[in-house]
């Protein structure tokens, strides 16, 4: 399951370039190619996670995306730590553990 979502978020990530323009980017119409798409059914944070195991740590990621709407600020994060207000994708490094246990 995690697979297929990765997947379609994949996708999804391919045409948010072309798709996206900055003020007037409608969800409901998006022109790629002379083709129109609704991809409202897709609003919403969608994120995927994963854990890199890599010795002599191991790290736990998450990605989120709305691709309809601005993400909102997160709670309990410094506003400095914050993303650029409009932002539609984010990258968090939720934590690394020492092989030893202890987290850093």
């Amino acid at each position: 399951m995690r697979t297929a979502q990765a997947s379609v978020l994949t996708s999804l990530l391919a045409l948010l370039p072309a798709a996206i323009n900055a003020v007037n980017f409608d969800c409901k119409n998006v022109l790629i190619d002379k083709h129109s798409y609704d991809f409202s059914a897709l609003g919403g944070p969608h994120t995927v996670h994963w854990i890199r195991d890599e010795p002599p740590s191991i790290s736990d990621f998450a990605f989120t995306l709305d691709l309809c709407a601005n993400l909102p600020k997160k709670k309990g994060v410094p506003n400095e730590q914050q993303c650029p207000t409009g932002t539609r994708s984010r990258l968090d490094l939720r934590y690394v553990v020492a092989r030893d246990g202890g987290k850093s």
